[in-house]
């Protein structure tokens, strides 16, 4: 096909464009609109004049191929995004080029780092080039402008076409992201440099031919569960030894997990949530690029028709099979005291309505009705939205407006934190202070009557030492909608134990190792052939509701985990000011971060 732009001023034959099919139009009037404006831009951020229209040239040719998935009026950012992308690669080529040169000619050089400082500027140079790809086009080409080429927002809008204030809140969301990222890098040299020394990358106690297996799972009802688990796997491999490496706090565990893969050294297995989790890991660049596909063990162990279809959609990525889902929680459940509500007359609560007149009346008695405990603030995007959102506007809703289908500004979402904040209110004072198993813990002694929490809880619950009746529903409001979550593990490409590692899935993915796991974790199996007389009628429920209801995946399956760390710092704020006007305002300066693919677990 002849070029969508005329032959460069030297004469060269210039490289046809691959366009996708019927896009031919649409790349001819990108051209035409923004041809000359490339040529200024490019010139102006210090290409040599030679070097002039080969960028131009790539830049096109990148967009050319990327136009079937450019959202209409997205292609002049990322045009000038890419053009600015190749600049830089220009102009390094060009640098060292110099700097070749100047070898030859012996000038002095500067003394080479220590190895302890080039380890942690790799490390964060990695963690940098993550976190600008994980920057929508639009917003990274924002804060190359002014951050790099010290481009005044002014310019900046004028250039792009758009409003100052649009300009100015991109600025201030990459830095947001960057900022957030930057705590990251610095929490994985702090994590490093505590390790043992010797360049493995492996706890200090592990032993070469150890496979490790790092996982948040340190709270009561978890940790057992996971003995349990292990337990099948040291019955058929009597000579096989592992570490269990677990870690105290999602989000700690997440930072070491993150740390230890950007640098190559992973755990041989490690807790990811099914979907956009595990897809974080799985996707295409070449920090992401980390996941060894598993459906060679899926094929040997017989497993593909032992999942339910939308529990493998989660763990399966361009028809490729990454992780073993271990379990089924449900995470919109309600536990209450059934000694407490029995002796003041009431029954659980079926609606919302029903729950605050039951905390009403608690609280008319002396009684905290609801315990809570956001230390870590998860636990309040989990009860606004995974719980009270479904009740407020149905399981549909909830997963539409997490897959960027709906409106940051929909009365939905200001209902829903209407709730939140009475619930609040109802709370235990110390909630601030509290973690989730905090929360639980005072169900359980007796000084709160109900709590919202994924049914983790009843593992806890049924760990104590001392005998306590509890009950579980769906949480008020449900209207038959299951919200869950998978816990699964995957295989590291650089598994320094992958042999070992095969071996543990092959237990956590079989039925005696779900069935010796779930009942004490609180969760119900990941198979569909699992034997439910092993399970207390609580779990026996919740399997038939997870058979018979509406399932919609839980927030670390739709949304990237930039997008609920902002929503988990907004909630924080939130359970402080009671101003929900702040939590949309970060939902909507992040919502492009959604996907409508995120409903099938795809974001990548």
């Amino acid at each position: 096909m002849s070029s969508a732009f005329p032959a460069p001023e030297d004469g060269r034959r210039e490289t046809p464009l691959l366009v996708p099919p019927g896009a031919e139009d649409r790349l001819r009037v990108v051209v035409e609109r923004n041809r000359a404006a490339l040529a200024r831009y490019v010139a102006r951020i210090g290409v040599p004049q030679g070097e002039l229209d080969d960028v131009m040239q790539e830049a096109f040719m990148v967009t050319a191929s990327r136009l079937g998935g450019l959202e209409p009026g997205t292609e002049r950012a990322f045009l000038f995004a890419t053009a600015l992308y190749i600049a830089q690669n220009t102009r390094r080529g060009l640098r060292r080029r110099q700097r070749t040169a100047d070898s030859f000619l012996q000038l002095p050089s500067d003394p080479p780092p220590a190895a302890d400082d080039l380890t942690d500027q790799l490390r964060a140079r990695a963690m940098l080039e993550e976190a600008l790809e994980q920057l929508p086009s639009e917003t990274r080409l924002v804060f190359f402008l002014f951050e790099l080429q010290d481009m005044p927002l002014a310019h900046i809008a004028k250039r792009l076409g758009l409003p100052e204030g649009t300009v100015a809140s991109r600025l201030r969301r990459a830095r947001q992201i960057l900022a957030t990222w930057s705590t990251r890098a610095t929490a994985s040299a702090a994590f490093e440099r505590s390790r043992a020394r010797g360049g493995s990358g492996r706890l200090a106690h592990a032993t070469a031919g150890d496979a490790e297996i790092l996982s948040w799972w340190v709270s009561r009802g978890e940790s057992e569960a996971l003995r349990a688990l292990l337990g099948v796997f040291r019955r058929s491999h009597p000579n096989a030894s592992f570490v269990n490496a677990a870690v105290s706090g999602t989000p700690i565990a997440r930072q070491q997990l993150r740390s230890r893969m950007t640098r190559g050294q992973p755990p041989d297995t490690f807790q990811v949530h099914g979907g956009t989790d595990l897809f974080s890991w799985v996707g295409h660049g070449t920090v992401r690029e980390r996941m060894e596909p598993l459906d060679f063990l899926f094929s040997s162990e017989g497993w593909a028709a032992a999942f339910p279809p939308d529990v493998l959609e989660l763990v399966t990525h361009s028809g490729r099979i990454y992780a073993v889902p271990v379990d089924i929680h449900r995470i919109n459940t309600l536990f209450y005291n059934e000694s407490t509500l029995t002796e003041c007359g009431l029954a659980p609560p079926v609606t919302l309505d029903e729950l605050h007149e039951v905390a009403g009346t608690l609280r008319a008695r002396g009684i905290v009705p609801f315990s809570i405990g956001y230390k870590d603030p998860w636990t309040l995007t989990m009860l606004a939205f995974e719980n009270v959102m479904v009740a407020v506007a149905g399981g549909d809703y909830y997963r539409d407006f997490f897959s960027g289908r709906r409106d940051p500004d929909d009365p939905e979402l200001y209902a829903t934190l209407e709730h939140v904040g009475r619930i609040l209110d109802y709370a235990n004072a110390d909630a601030a202070s509290l973690g989730w198993d905090d929360a639980v813990e005072l169900l359980r002694s007796g000084c709160a009557a109900m709590t919202i929490m994924g049914d983790w809880a009843k593992g806890y619950l049924r760990s104590s030492r001392t005998p306590f009746e509890f009950g579980e529903v769906p949480s008020p409001g449900a209207q038959g909608a299951f919200v869950f979550a998978t816990d699964t593990f995957g295989l590291p490409k650089r598994a320094s134990q992958r042999a070992s590692a095969i071996e543990l899935l092959k237990v956590f993915g079989s039925k005696e190792g779900q069935d010796a796991f779930n009942p004490l974790k609180g969760s119900i199996p990941a198979r569909t052939d699992a034997d439910l007389s092993r399970y207390d009628p609580l779990a026996q429920a919740t399997a038939r509701d997870f058979w018979s209801s509406p399932r919609y995946p839980g927030l670390a399956s739709l949304a990237s985990i930039t997008f609920t760390q902002a929503l988990d710092a907004a909630m924080g704020t939130f359970a402080r000011t009671r101003n929900p006007g702040a939590v949309a305002d970060v939902i909507r300066a992040h919502y492009d971060l959604l996907s409508p693919a995120g409903a099938r677990g795809l974001l990548w």
